[in-house]
């Protein structure tokens, strides 16, 4: 889902405030079929210390897979907030805005059991695995193991985006035109919103051998970064262009370049 709200209010013939507000959101499902009927798989045939949405997964080392273990969404939210202020003064248009952005991603993901059943099942010796068939146990009910994943939480990554500007272009002569701007940006690393993160630590004491090197847990260390990364504060990027048309060529013809800075963000995101 994606809307954008815009307005433009101007202040004096000169002068026009231009404001957009608007929202992404956009939902990556990837569901196996079961899924969709909103039934607990595991009450309903009958198997206990499981639950799960999804039909399992079954393996029996002779035929193919039977069901799909997708079991996930990605969930990802934004915010925007972009606004300029343009003022028309003789042969200078000056425009001075800024960019807004807030940004939540969750990848949400479901249990999806797994049952395998294993041609030692139905040997005629347990110690001779080859003379029992994987497709036998099953047939038979002898499973042999089975799995799941539990997730305990479901990661939310916070993300936020600022960004000012200024620009000005500038009609030196009725031949040239300059124009003139700077930006200035901040991209915030992004951070899990409960601090459910970790990364490795080269200074970090390891408690088991008592050297440095070991793996920091965040909501546990004290004053660390749980956004791993440092904030870059140094984004500017200034902004330097021109149009130029000889008399002689009558508008039909106009040369243009420029030269663009980029403060782009440094280190790891995290």
């Amino acid at each position: 889902h994606f809307w954008r709200l815009g307005w433009d209010y101007s202040v004096t013939p000169t002068l026009l405030n231009h404001l957009i507000v608007g929202s992404n959101r956009s939902n990556s499902k990837n569901y196996a079929v079961p899924i969709i009927s909103n039934t607990d798989w595991f009450s309903t045939i009958g198997i206990g210390n499981a639950s799960s949405q999804n039909f399992p997964v079954i393996t029996n080392g002779y035929t193919t897979q039977e069901g799909m273990p997708n079991n996930g969404d990605n969930v990802d939210n934004g915010l925007r907030v972009v606004e300029s202020i343009s003022w028309q003064k003789g042969a200078h248009s000056l425009t001075f805005g800024t960019d807004d952005r807030y940004q939540q991603y969750t990848p949400l993901a479901g249990n999806s059991p797994t049952i395998n059943f294993c041609a030692s099942q139905t040997a005629v010796d347990p110690n001779e695995p080859q003379t029992g068939n994987g497709l036998a146990s099953e047939m038979l009910g002898l499973a042999c193991n089975g799995n799941q994943n539990v997730f305990a939480h479901q990661s939310r990554w916070i993300s936020w985006y600022y960004s000012g500007y200024a620009q000005e272009d500038w009609k030196g002569s009725r031949n040239l035109t300059l124009n003139l701007g700077v930006n200035y940006s901040v991209d915030v690393p992004r951070h899990e919103a409960d601090n459910f993160t970790s990364n490795f630590s080269p200074t970090a004491i390891d408690p088991e051998v008592g050297v440095p090197g070991a793996l920091v847990i965040s909501p546990h260390c004290n004053g660390c970064n749980t956004r791993w990364a440092d904030t870059w504060y140094n984004a500017i990027a200034p902004r330097i262009g021109f149009a130029y048309s000889p008399s002689r060529w009558n508008g039909k013809l106009a040369v243009r370049g420029g030269f663009d800075g980029q403060g782009a963000s440094r280190g790891p995101r995290g």
